[in-house]
């Protein structure tokens, strides 16, 4: 038996060399019991999961193979999905295989392709448990298809910039609805040019639950009851589409065990008309050296096209 392949403990963890975890607690659809035959089933079909293991050794890491191995079998009855299984294997065994790599690089890359395939296959295993007609397509372009007649196609994006995780701070900002979309908006904003311009897609659904901001929709929602359902956000995207409109799904997989997801959509031209001056104000206070975090862009958030206007404004002053 190989030592470090995954087992499962008496009160039915996962159990890794490094780590124990409730697959329930993270979201998970397969039992421990499940994923430990899912792996043996992978190993015996050729994925370096061994080999990827010993690079995802320290701590919690191994729970990133668990997720991206419950998500490939959870999707296994949407058509298509052994050419994205089939893509995996290929480009995980590459990156192990790498001569001329440092652990740490081929870490990064294990850890990248496993995140994001591990998303992408998530938003589809959602949409089609919804009842959609979605199939991947294992061509270039955008990831998947829905509808049987009117086809739209639909490109999976997911944004890993988070950098503030709590801990303490004497700072605070109060955040307006206005100001959460504002913030929304410059988390996708970076994704949309590669999503629309170059992989042709008529809807980007954004994943933005490893974002700076993503889960403060969740918190928005909790705290004031609002409701943000994903099947409505696809059925608002899917007619912005139908209507000539480019649209983007924002998604949010809500953390802490509740394995809740939340979708708002917003056109393309308002996501970047608003997170594209944000995105702006923050790297020019940035150029000119001043302290700001985490919560001098949630205050900027709220008025960010009068930020704007006063930077310009200031700028003239200056200069004359």
């Amino acid at each position: 038996m190989n030592e470090s392949a995954p087992t499962v403990d008496p009160d039915n963890c996962l159990r890794f060399p490094s780590c124990s975890f409730n697959t329930e607690a993270y979201g998970l659809i397969y039992s421990a019991n499940d994923l430990v035959t899912i792996w043996k089933k992978l190993v015996a079909n050729g994925f370096p999961l061994e080999e990827i293991l010993s690079l995802l050794s320290i701590a919690d890491e191994p729970i990133e193979i668990a997720r991206t191995i419950d998500a490939l079998e959870s999707c296994r009855f949407i058509k298509g999905v052994e050419g994205r299984s089939a893509d995996l294997k290929k480009k995980l065994s590459s990156i192990v295989k790498q001569k001329n790599s440092t652990t740490n690089k081929k870490k990064e890359g294990v850890l990248l392709a496993l995140t994001s395939t591990t998303e992408e296959l998530r938003i589809a295993y959602m949409i089609a448990k919804m009842g959609y007609h979605l199939e991947f397509r294992n061509r270039k372009g955008p990831d998947f298809i829905i509808g049987s007649e009117q086809i739209v196609l639909l490109e999976a994006k997911s944004r890993f910039n988070r950098t503030h995780f709590g801990g303490t701070s004497g700072k605070s900002a109060k955040l307006t609805e206005k100001g959460i979309f504002s913030l929304l908006c410059r988390d996708s904003v970076p994704l949309l040019k590669r999503a629309f311009s170059e992989q042709n897609t008529n809807i980007a659904l954004v994943n933005l639950s490893h974002s700076e901001y993503g889960l403060i929709l969740a918190a928005h929602s909790y705290a004031n009851e609002r409701k943000f359902e994903l099947k409505k956000a696809l059925d608002d995207a899917l007619a912005l589409s139908r209507a000539g409109e480019d649209a983007v799904v924002l998604i949010v997989e809500s953390s802490g065990g509740t394995s809740e997801s939340f979708g708002l959509t917003l056109p393309r031209k308002t996501i970047e008309g608003i997170g594209g001056p944000l995105g702006e104000i923050e790297n020019i206070l940035k150029k000119r050296g001043k302290p700001f975090d985490f919560y001098d862009l949630a205050h900027v958030a709220e008025d960010p096209i009068g930020w704007m206007q006063g930077i310009k404004a200031s700028a003239v002053e200056h200069n004359q």
